[in-house]
C-alpha cells in the first residue's frame, strides 16, 4: 500500500516537484486492492497525513484549495 502511494507521488510530479493529490488518487484507483475504506479512511489526504512519509501542502484558501504531496 505505502509503496503504491510512494510510486504514485514520484511518477506524477509537476515541474516544482509536487504531485497533485488528484493524480495520486487516480493512480492508486488503478489498483483495486487499494480501497481507502478498507484502511479506515474516507479521504486520501487523511491517510497520507497518518502515514507521515509525505509532505502535503494546500494551494488556495479553505477546503477548496488544491492539495499537493511529495516524499519527505
Amino acid at each position: 500500500m505505502v509503496s503504491r502511494l510512494r510510486e504514485a507521488v514520484t511518477t506524477n510530479p509537476g515541474p516544482d516537484g509536487w504531485t497533485h493529490l488528484a493524480a495520486v488518487g487516480s493512480a492508486i484507483r488503478k489498483h483495486p486492492a487499494i480501497v481507502l475504506k478498507t484502511y479506515g479512511y474516507r479521504q486520501l489526504k487523511d491517510m497520507m497525513v497518518t502515514i507521515d512519509l509525505f509532505e502535503l501542502r494546500r494551494d488556495g484558501r479553505g477546503r477548496s484549495g488544491a492539495v499537493y504531496a511529495r516524499i519527505r
